[in-house]
């Protein structure tokens, strides 16, 4: 072996080992993630069918400070030069002085007239997140959580709804 590498010029071993350098640092760029692919919602098209789902436009059980907000899918950066995208999602916050056995059988209730299918129980042994596929084959997920302590006189909650 050490006599081929012998009858290799030394202009043309710099060349090859250069080579072989770019070709290894294009093939891990492009599997690392340093290409940030495409938009899973151009057009806002998927955001704008989860915010119209009817599931938002509920009302819990003394229900106050209701706020719905949009996430649009959005590129992100990992801090070392690799990017993805994030699906879009809506989110409707709120709270309610109503136990929270009470909020979520209601929002159970509610969900499940939209056309959501329970998929998971959590802490109170009642359904709190839920799958739909959409005329368009978009499959989301919806999930409810209780955003502060139980035992508070005013509890605050979370319907949230992603690709």
């Amino acid at each position: 072996m050490s006599g081929v590498l012998q009858r290799i010029p030394r202009k043309s071993g710099l060349l090859f080992a250069l080579g072989l350098v770019l070709v290894l640092v294009a093939s891990l760029a492009s599997g690392c993630g340093l290409s940030e692919g495409s938009n899973p919602d151009p057009g806002n098209k998927i955001l704008d069918e989860l915010s119209q789902d009817p599931v938002f436009s509920v009302r819990p059980p003394s229900a106050t400070n209701l706020r719905l907000v949009k996430y649009p899918a959005n590129r992100v950066d990992d801090g070392f030069g690799n990017y993805h995208w994030n699906d879009p999602g809506v989110e409707l916050s709120f709270a309610s002085t109503r136990p929270p056995v009470e909020v979520y059988r209601y929002i159970d209730k509610k969900a499940r007239a939209a056309g959501w299918k329970p998929y998971a129980k959590g802490e109170f042994y009642i359904t709190d997140d839920w799958v739909k596929v959409y005329p368009d084959g978009v499959n989301a997920n919806l999930g409810l959580g209780l955003r502060s302590s139980p035992n508070a006189a005013k509890r605050t909650y979370s319907l949230d709804s992603s690709e």
